[in-house]
């Protein structure tokens, strides 16, 4: 029966799947050469189910048709019997017969992979986006799972994911909102490695792509799914130049609530303290550690950096003090922050403790020749 099944017709092949779903159990039980696991394994391994698209498939193959998971993460692409046709008749027999067959629930990892993959090549559909994500969600709360029962993921999800970190499949997102000097992507898609999440947009907007995907994984799901574990200093400091370059500019300098927010986030991040993870992970060591490897001093020592909520206007780091130098205004400043991570941030770029006697020195000559200006000036 099973070797002709392709060769029957529409109702033949009803009929014969009718017989092995009445028959099957009878045949396994009378099976007195005790091969009744390989005369299963050989009628889930054959093509005799007739799919919603005409196809026939091995039922290893084929979804149950009231799994309603692998229809949402699969879509159309998720295979199952063809329960208004084929199937109609007796559905609820149908159903045990497939249940029987231990036909699939749960999307499959290899199909998923193509399903994905082809998604990505598939520049036509409209909601590739909205179908990407719920892609991501499963194989996210997969790899999760995984790692809760046995703290590594199983070798077939591990061959998924490296499959996957060569396919432009993560959506990018294209409009700045509030993240200052965002870069809108050429492509609409990106590999896993070159994309961030929105939690650190305001560190690489201008820099980086950023995905539209959420939520956002935590640090080891991330990692394993193959997106930068974190923000790279680097590229921070260059984002912050063109900060620094947009407020240098009356038509480029951004919204006030924007900056400051931005800019907290900047200095946290030069102090030690990168955005909180969704899984409370501290990273606040880890964070110091990096910067701490870049001389972001001698980087930012003669560039306006520090931000002055006051006057707004940004200061040379080496002409702001923490200690009290109201009397050295306008000429130097004093600049602080109740968080700790800000204040080492300002540290970091140059920030003095308190001025010396030279910079007394120093804004004597600037006074004397700021008078000497006004004095020309006037003449």
């Amino acid at each position: 029966l099973l070797p002709g099944f392709a060769d029957l017709d529409v109702i033949e092949r009803i009929d014969a799947s009718a017989w092995l779903r009445d028959n099957l159990s009878i045949a396994q039980s009378e099976d007195v050469a005790d091969d009744s696991d390989d005369l299963f394994d050989e009628v889930r391994n054959a093509p005799i189910i007739i799919c919603n698209d005409g196809e026939l498939r091995p039922p290893v193959d084929v979804y149950q048709p009231d799994s309603k998971l692998a229809s949402a993460v699969l879509g159309d692409k998720a295979p199952s019997p063809d329960m208004v046709g084929a199937y109609k008749t007796g559905s609820e027999r149908w159903l045990e017969f497939f249940r029987q067959l231990d036909m699939p629930i749960e999307p499959r990892l290899a199909d998923v992979l193509k399903y994905a993959q082809l998604l990505a090549e598939d520049d036509s559909d409209i909601e590739k986006a909205s179908k990407i994500q719920t892609v991501y969600e499963f194989i996210k709360a997969r790899v999760t799972s995984e790692l809760q029962d046995s703290q590594n993921i199983s070798e077939e999800m591990e061959g998924i994911l490296e499959e996957l970190s060569d396919t432009p499949w993560i959506p990018l997102r294209q409009e700045p909102r509030d993240l200052i000097c965002f870069k809108v992507p050429e492509d609409y898609f990106a590999c896993p490695s070159e994309v961030y999440f929105p939690r650190v947009g305001q560190l690489i907007a201008s820099q980086a792509p950023i995905t539209i995907l959420k939520p956002e994984p935590a640090r080891r799901v991330r990692q394993i799914m193959g997106f930068p574990e974190k923000a790279p200093v680097e590229l921070v400091m260059e984002h912050f130049r063109e900060v620094l370059n947009a407020c240098s500019e009356t038509e480029t300098m951004p919204k006030e609530a924007i900056l400051v927010g931005a800019l907290g986030q900047i200095y946290r991040f030069f102090g030690g303290q990168a955005p909180a993870e969704n899984d409370d992970l501290d990273e606040e060591t880890e964070g110091q550690a990096i910067v701490d490897t870049h001389d972001l001093e001698s980087d930012f020592h003669d560039v306006p950096c520090l931000w002055d909520q006051e006057m707004k206007k940004f200061w040379i780091p080496d002409h702001v003090f923490k200690d009290n130098v109201r009397y050295l205004e306008p000429w130097r400043r004093t600049i602080r922050s109740s968080e700790d991570a800000i204040e080492r941030g300002y540290t970091t770029l140059g920030r003095r403790e308190e001025p010396t006697v030279d910079d007394l020195k120093q804004v004597l000559v600037e006074i004397s020749t700021s008078q000497s200006e006004i004095r020309n000036s006037e003449h």
